[in-house]
């Protein structure tokens, strides 16, 4: 009897260290943009969406290419979210190891102009110029300038854009003297702007000219941006981070948890990136429409984006594509 109770005690004891041993912690790079939102989320509801798993989160470089691709090649990170052009061109240039898991956002960039002009009045715009928030070659700039040529400007020609920071921009944006006709932001970028303009009473007001996914592609408003990248493939337990990211963005999308995913993204933003942005904000961002949140693996996806990196000269293969 004392030997079976021995046994059974042996066997509990290897089945918790088994369990242990099991679980993962999952470190996640992500810039504090809309590829951020869901990870938040996901960080907040760990317990319930990823069980046994944890995750720690990672701030992404700004603007720094090289740093990006040192994070990449040494795999310093299990996964990292970032718009997929970038991605494929990586992978391209030789950090082959990149696997695309899936597309989580389809919008979240768009361009502001002076309460002046009217919106979606791209003649308007002709001889202008602009700022693109957080630079210039990042997603917010690179799909306004689809959108503005698909409405017959020639972005390299009829306007003027400077990169710049969200701090000078700011600062430039709310003095008439000095304001730019445009700004091209991601969200929450766009809606801190149009909450920063009434709290502070900028002498010049701005509002959304036009929703960049929208404009590119009309009804839909869908073009895919941030993408779930695994950068070490050897991580275990990934389908799970997989399946609890994807449960983070249906939560969000949950009209009913609206405030309360307002208050975790607040807290987010502030704890990771050191951002003390007001929970309404992100409210706005929710209502706005512009972010455009739905999470859709590799193989339902990769007809579309290897047309885009094609358009692109952006070489990658069928190796890029994650296999659940």
């Amino acid at each position: 009897m004392q030997i079976l109770k021995k046994l059974s005690l042996l066997t509990v004891g290897a089945s918790f260290l088994a369990s242990s041993l099991m679980a993962q912690t999952f470190k996640v790079l992500t810039p504090p943009d809309p590829n951020s939102i869901p990870l938040l989320v996901l960080e907040a509801k760990q317990k319930l969406f990823l069980g046994k798993d944890t995750l720690k989160v990672a701030k992404a470089p700004s603007g720094d290419i090289s740093a990006m691709k040192a994070i990449m090649n040494d795999k310093k990170v299990d996964v990292a979210l970032f718009n997929f052009i970038a991605g494929g061109k990586f992978y391209s240039q030789g950090i082959d190891h990149l696997r695309l898991a899936g597309v989580h956002v389809w919008g979240g960039v768009g361009i502001l102009s002076k309460k002046e002009i009217k919106p979606n009045d791209w003649k308007a715009l002709k001889k202008t110029r602009g700022f693109a928030l957080p630079a210039i070659k990042t997603p917010p700039h690179m799909f306004a300038m689809a959108a503005m040529k698909k409405n017959g400007l020639n972005p390299k020609r009829d306007v003027k854009i400077a990169g710049m920071g969200p701090a000078v921009a700011f600062n430039t944006m709310s003095m008439k003297n000095r304001a730019p006709s445009f700004v091209l932001a991601p969200e929450p970028l766009l809606s801190i702007v149009l909450f920063k303009q009434e709290k502070e009473n900028w002498e010049q007001k701005y509002h959304i000219f036009a929703d960049s996914a929208k404009a590119i592609t009309g009804k839909s408003g869908a073009t895919p941006l941030g993408a779930f990248w695994i950068i070490d493939d050897k991580t275990k337990n990934i389908n799970n981070l997989i399946d609890g990211f994807n449960k983070a963005i249906q939560y969000i999308n949950n009209p009913a948890n609206k405030k309360e995913v307002a208050q975790i993204i607040a807290k987010g933003f502030k704890k990771h990136f050191g951002q003390k942005v007001p929970p309404k904000v992100f409210e706005n961002t929710l209502d706005r429409g512009i972010l455009k949140l739905q999470f859709k693996d590799a193989k339902t996806v990769k007809k579309q984006v290897m047309k885009f990196w094609s358009s692109k000269g952006i070489k990658v293969d069928e190796n890029i594509f994650y296999k659940k």
